[in-house]
């Protein structure tokens, strides 16, 4: 479904400038709490604390470390901007995960006496910092495409993918499915039981591309509603948990085709069922319209 929205009356809020929301917040605080903690409990092992004592603190650093980022979070405004802008900034946040991690590496270089407990205490806190770390890093760049793309889209469509529904994807598909049936069968008649698997898994994708071919399912927009949105910045994809925005410098091409709308990209195009959008025509006049007015206003800004 394709939506063209008048132009808003009203100019919008500088981004970053307002308060930080509380989600942004948790998680900084969670995150932070878990790295003073991690480096609490390194430290206690090596002044030889009981696991069990060392553990037993963990929640209670973590929760006073929340507790105080959530009150004084607002000191941290525009960090998720400033840092969601780039992979290189967005890496930051899995420093004190590796950091921790090196520990591991210091008996080797040094006289520090390596243990099991150390081991399992570096580790589980380097991966749950990571993991944390990969949250963060998710929600610094939504919020930063949300704060480049707060004007009003100039067109919106419900995308519905197409980009497997070719005879090659088809073919691929089959043969895969083919040869992991065959192969699980012949496990079966060997004696292995991992053939039933085997078996399953071709099975499954045989199923997959019947259901899609006739369909009866339809695999590849099966899960969650995806909306596109043109925006001054470039193409949006707003899913619910995370955000993409495609930049006009990494489209090559906009196509309209019998069956598809294509934005063509170097590696990976993006490919829209024409048949899902209302107005496929109006579409890509916004999209090649909003694309032209952006390149001449960058051109425009570079003179001066």
């Amino acid at each position: 479904m394709a939506h063209t929205p008048q132009s808003p009356s009203e100019p919008e809020p500088e981004p970053g400038t307002g308060s930080l929301d509380i989600g942004f917040k948790a998680g900084v605080g969670f995150y932070l709490g878990l790295i003073v903690a991690g480096f609490t409990s390194i430290g206690g092992i090596l002044a030889g604390v009981s696991t069990e004592a060392v553990l037993a603190t963990t929640p209670g650093t973590v929760t006073a470390v929340l507790i105080v980022v959530l009150l004084l979070g607002d000191r941290l405004r525009g960090l998720p901007e400033r840092t969601g802008r780039s992979r290189r900034l967005r890496l930051g946040w899995y420093a004190p995960a590796a950091l921790i991690a090196s520990v591991l590496l210091v008996p080797a270089v040094s006289s520090l006496e390596y243990s099991a407990r150390l081991g399992f205490i570096t580790v589980v806190f380097a991966a749950v910092i990571a993991a944390v770390a990969a949250g963060v890093a998710r929600m610094t760049k939504n919020r930063y495409i949300v704060s480049i793309t707060d004007d009003e889209p100039a067109v919106t469509w419900t995308w519905q993918r197409t980009t497997f529904d070719t005879e090659f994807w088809r073919r691929l598909t089959a043969g895969g499915g083919i040869l992991l049936l065959a192969g699980g069968l012949w496990s079966l008649y060997t004696g292995s039981r991992y053939g039933l698997w085997w078996s399953f898994y071709g099975g499954l994708l045989l199923i997959t591309l019947r259901s899609d071919s006739y369909g009866w399912y339809d695999v590849e927009n099966q899960g969650y509603e995806r909306e596109l949105a043109v925006h001054g910045a470039g193409v949006l994809l707003d899913q619910t948990f995370r955000k993409k925005l495609i930049p006009w410098d990494a489209i090559e091409d906009v196509r309209l085709t019998d069956e598809e709308l294509i934005l063509e990209r170097r590696w990976l195009d993006v490919r829209c069922a024409r048949s899902a959008i209302d107005d496929p025509e109006a579409v890509l006049e916004a999209i090649e319209r909003t694309r032209s007015d952006t390149e001449r206003g960058v051109e425009h800004s570079s003179q001066y």
